[in-house]
């Protein structure tokens, strides 16, 4: 495995990390932050967010199919990493522009949301599922499988830090300028490095027999599962952070900073990811990485339901706890796509031991449809407890209960890894 090619290829991590940590995190809140006339209510935002999600996660599978048919002087990967990158970075721009502001109405906003939402998640899907495609290339042994692994999560990492140094700012119109051409940067460095391999054992299968050949696998689709249960509990924590700065933690202690205790919250998760890394690889390649994520799911779902004691343990301070607390949730993290990505690269080269072709754009883009539906799912479940909660005239315990409701969402994902039994190679 040339190391060139492997710090070249996970450069696009940054970019496709940073837009999706800026997604995620302000989408809903400069939409409607419960504080201001909503340029467009929460409910309908999300209804926004989760249909673009499913049209755009339909397109996953068919990407990679595609992808993995593609021949071209330029290989199966760069075709479309090229044609999607300036749709994507262009639409991802327009999402904080909207054109109508808070006063103009509910239609055109909500028109213009659905529009650029779709449009930017389906350019986004044209460009991961073959960027992601590649680690199964790049990387064959146990060992090589783990090392990519960790350099694409340490790259996605550094996405997030440069995003997040932006995410305390409320002039978003500049900061999703300097967020997409950081990402537009990373993007170009990756189609520069990428080395393909131009081989097939065979002709590509049809669309049908494709689909139906991956499906057919029970690893793979209790993989899936697990998969759902992880984006969707993980998007739901995501989503918490400004909610419960604005709702527990400045409420709890008045002379705190918001935008220095956003940062700090962020800063700290993201810090303990990296440190985590190594030791959760070290873990796998002493064990089996199917054994480390089940230890890293115990240690979360153990840690989950702690969220609520945030802010009422005495004597110390809220914003500090909060800090330590995403330290911890961080550290158990940042194993999660370090262990999925590597285990589902093995899925994809036992699919080429049994069938004789190289389908990895394939079953990357039914991953990211799975990764698709637990954000939408995310989203769905977060804004429909908050409402609830909401109407009751209790919204503060619904932010701290947060914290439980992914611990049970996990514990499902655990039950789900215990039955997937996968040759690692």
């Amino acid at each position: 495995m040339n190391k060139k090619h492997l710090i070249s290829y996970s450069f696009a991590s940054i970019g496709l990390n940073a837009l999706t940590i800026f997604v995620m995190t302000k989408f809903l809140h400069f939409y409607d932050d419960k504080i201001h006339t909503p340029i467009v209510p929460m409910f309908w935002a999300m209804a926004a967010l989760f249909a673009g999600r499913c049209v755009d996660a339909l397109t996953d599978p068919l990407a990679g199919y595609l992808s993995d048919r593609t021949r071209s002087r330029w290989g199966r990967r760069k075709p479309f990493l090229a044609l999607s990158m300036p749709v994507m970075l262009l639409s991802f721009v327009l999402i904080w522009f909207p054109p109508f502001g808070r006063s103009g109405g509910f239609w055109p906003n909500f028109i213009y949301l659905f529009v650029v939402v779709n449009l930017f998640f389906t350019s986004f899907t044209l460009f991961a599922i073959p960027y992601d495609a590649h680690i199964a290339e790049l990387s064959k042994t146990k060992g090589e499988r783990l090392t990519a692994s960790r350099y694409k999560s340490v790259f996605a990492v550094i996405g997030i830090v440069l995003a997040s140094i932006f995410l305390g700012s409320g002039e978003l119109r500049t900061t999703s300028i300097a967020v997409a051409g950081i990402a537009g940067f990373s993007f170009l460095v990756s189609i520069a490095g990428i080395r393909e391999r131009h081989t097939h054992a065979r002709e590509p299968l049809r669309l049908i027999p494709a689909f139906r050949t991956t499906f057919s696998d029970t690893g793979f689709l209790k993989l899936c599962l697990l998969i759902l249960c992880i984006e969707s509990a993980g998007n739901i924590f995501i989503k918490d952070i400004e909610y419960f700065t604005d709702h527990i933690l400045i409420r709890a202690q008045p002379t705190a900073d918001r935008t220095l205790s956003i940062s700090g919250l962020y800063l700290s998760f993201i810090v303990a990811m990296v440190a985590g890394l190594p030791f959760w690889q070290y873990l796998a390649a002493r064990s089996t990485k199917l054994r480390a994520l089940k230890h890293c799911l115990c240690y979360l779902i153990v840690l989950f339901p702690l969220y609520y004691l945030v802010g009422y343990i005495p004597g110390l301070s809220p914003v500090m706890t909060a800090w330590v607390y995403y330290a911890l949730v961080g550290f158990g993290y940042g194993a999660v796509n370090l262990l999925i990505i590597a285990i589902l690269a093995d899925v994809t080269d036992h699919d080429t031991r049994t069938g004789g072709l190289r389908r990895e754009a394939m079953y990357f883009g039914v991953y990211a449809f799975i990764r698709k539906m637990g954000f939408a799912a995310g989203v769905f479940i977060f804004s429909t407890a908050i409402g609830v909660f909401e109407y009751f005239d209790r919204l503060t315990l619904g932010f701290r209960l947060i914290g439980p409701l992914i611990a049970v969402i996990a514990l499902f994902g655990y039950f789900f890894l215990k039955t997937i039994s996968i040759d690692e190679g």
